[in-house]
């Protein structure tokens, strides 16, 4: 699995103006909603930030730890959900594409 990090770096997009990406992406990012991978990822993302506060809180109990903690864990757990996200995404861009060929 390759991890982009932008949406220039999908091949997808090719030579597309950044206007028709945005239109494209907010399209094809409501359908990555329905399926279970993005559910699992989205929770796992909150189960990092939970895990990184209690790692935390286990050895500096102090609130502000427990917040870089769970920054911590939440940015890891989000730097998942956004390449599931970008994953499923490809898909019903490359659909779009070929359905609006137009394009």
């Amino acid at each position: 699995m390759s991890t982009y990090w932008s949406w220039k770096s999908l091949p997808e997009w090719g030579e597309l103006p950044e206007n028709e990406r945005k239109i494209i992406w907010k399209k094809c990012l409501s359908k990555t909603y329905k399926h279970w991978q993005y559910w699992v990822a989205f929770f796992g993302c909150i189960a990092c930030g939970w895990l990184g506060s209690f790692l935390v809180i286990k050895i500096w109990t102090s609130f502000i730890a427990v917040l870089i903690g769970a920054a911590l864990g939440g940015s890891f757990g989000g730097f998942i959900l956004g390449q599931v996200i970008v994953a499923m995404g490809r898909r019903h861009i490359r659909d779009y594409l070929k359905q609006h060929s137009e394009i």
